[in-house]
């Protein structure tokens, strides 16, 4: 009986031992599909300040690049000549634009604001417990520092 796998301290015996059947070891497999997320599910929205910390921080990185890369190709027209590139500055005097700049600065702010609270997360893991405060505490120092510099940017509006 000693040459029959499973029976008698085979390698079958030890996993009977440990609880484990082969009707338990399907249902685990089975939960293990039905818990994945679907693609759709991943994007749903899942609530919170973490989520909306999050989102904002990919929307104002996006805008950011965005400016820079605007900036690059506004700059390397000096390449053309100084009248190209005298021509083009006057589109930074419109007011279209000039609230852009204030959207500009609003991105750059919350960015930076934001990429320090994950600096902060990330070296001080035991901070992860006041994430939402941290969270909290960016919206205020965003709105504190944010609010009077757009009002002076804007402040052409009513000259």
């Amino acid at each position: 009986m000693a040459g029959r796998v499973g029976v008698g301290g085979g390698w079958g015996d030890g996993f009977r031992r440990s609880g484990f059947t082969s009707r338990s070891i399907s249902a685990c497999r089975k939960e293990r599909v039905t818990s994945m997320v679907k693609p759709l599910e991943y994007l749903t929205y899942r609530g919170g300040p973490g989520h909306w910390s999050w989102v904002l921080h990919r929307l104002s990185g996006i805008g950011v690049f965005l400016f820079l890369l605007i900036h690059i190709v506004d700059i390397s027209l000096i390449g053309w000549g100084e009248k190209v590139f005298n021509g083009l500055l006057f589109v930074y005097r419109y007011p279209p634009f000039r609230v852009g700049e204030v959207a500009l600065v609003a991105a750059v702010l919350y960015h930076a604001l934001n990429g320090i609270r994950i600096c902060v997360i990330d070296f001080w893991p035991e901070t992860m417990a006041f994430h939402r405060k941290l969270s909290y505490a960016v919206a205020i120092i965003f709105t504190i520092v944010f609010i009077p510099t757009a009002v002076y940017m804007l402040s052409f509006i009513v000259k």
